[in-house]
């Protein structure tokens, strides 16, 4: 999914960590047990194998404060040196100074003669815009964006023994309009929709996501704190109008703010996985590039990055019968 081939990632001039990114809820931090489950059954040495959880409630306020390098210099007993060590760190925003913590373990690791040590890491799309990390891990770690269920994967939970998604939809033929109700995240697969359910993502998933995650300083300038109710008001209604046409100009009257800081504030939110654009086809001219025309008259779409965020915002908790 990086992108890159087997051979280019066991040369250590091109080893690099991989860090998954994506909204809250959407199985990073299972995808990360499920990948040392998976290891431990081809055979790894389970002393080569770390698992640390920034994020675990045991940890308190000290999460802030643990040095990265900690983890990795720990050396689990019968840990074996001529093999490859793996890390596997779940919300690593969390610690101290990660990202120049990683940075450096990459550059080293990349010297010959070493069994290495491979990262790989979660965190959110959001804190990565708070920490102003993403540029600083350019050629030190691919990131991979992980996104909600696609309808076949939902099929697949659900499916009994060797059924196919297509079995089982003929099975369950209302598990289209269930999967639109809930939305692609794993663990509300076998939940049932719900207003309780809805809440959840409104408070888990959007909430903290707008509230806490990019409680950040405005990109115009470093002094300027971002306006987190007026930012949350746009996601929503962004999202109760999933699939309109944008206008920035529009928008900026409803908020009450300037038509450039809205239009900031709606990269921000695609930034983080919140919503997505999809532009609308454009012209060429003879030169072969869009007209000038066609770009300043045409505006794009915007969609929820989650379809389940749209029935947790709307009146309608069922589209599918509208």
């Amino acid at each position: 999914r990086s992108g890159r081939s087997g051979a280019s990632r066991s040369d250590p001039a091109q080893r690099r960590a991989a860090l998954l990114i994506g909204p809250r809820q959407v199985g990073k931090s299972v995808l990360l047990r499920q990948v040392a489950v998976e290891l431990l059954r081809a055979g790894w040495p389970a002393a080569n194998l770390t698992y640390f959880d920034f994020e675990d409630h045991r940890l308190g306020r000290a999460a802030g404060e643990l040095d990265p390098a900690l983890v990795e210099q720990h050396l689990p007993e019968g840990h074996r040196e001529e093999l490859p060590r793996v890390l596997l760190l779940d919300e690593v925003h969390r610690a101290n100074g990660w990202d120049l913590w990683l940075k450096k373990l990459v550059d080293r690791e990349r010297g010959p003669g070493r069994p290495g040590v491979r990262v790989l890491a979660t965190d959110s799309a959001a804190s990565m815009l708070r920490h102003g990390t993403r540029e600083s891990g350019q050629g030190r770690w691919d990131e991979i964006r992980i996104l909600g269920l696609t309808f076949g994967e939902y099929l697949m939970l659900l499916s009994r023994g060797p059924e196919t998604p297509e079995q089982t939809l003929q099975r369950n033929p209302q598990e289209l309009e269930r999967y639109l109700a809930k939305g692609g995240f794993p663990e509300h697969v076998h939940v049932e929709p719900s207003s309780e359910l809805w809440w959840k993502i409104r408070e888990d998933v959007a909430s903290r996501t707008v509230s806490q995650d990019l409680f950040v300083s405005a990109s115009r300038g470093a002094d300027e704190r971002l306006d987190v109710e007026r930012l949350r008001r746009l996601f929503v209604m962004l999202v109760q109008d999933s699939g309109a046409i944008f206008g920035a100009t529009e928008r900026a009257t409803d908020l009450g703010a300037h038509r450039t800081t809205v239009s900031s504030w709606l990269a921000l939110l695609e930034d983080a996985c919140l919503v997505h654009r999809i532009e609308p086809y454009q012209p060429t001219s003879r030169a072969g590039l869009p007209s000038a025309k066609s770009r300043l008259a045409r505006k794009p779409k915007i969609h929820a990055a989650e379809h389940g965020l749209v029935p947790a915002f709307v009146l309608s908790a069922y589209p599918m019968k509208e």
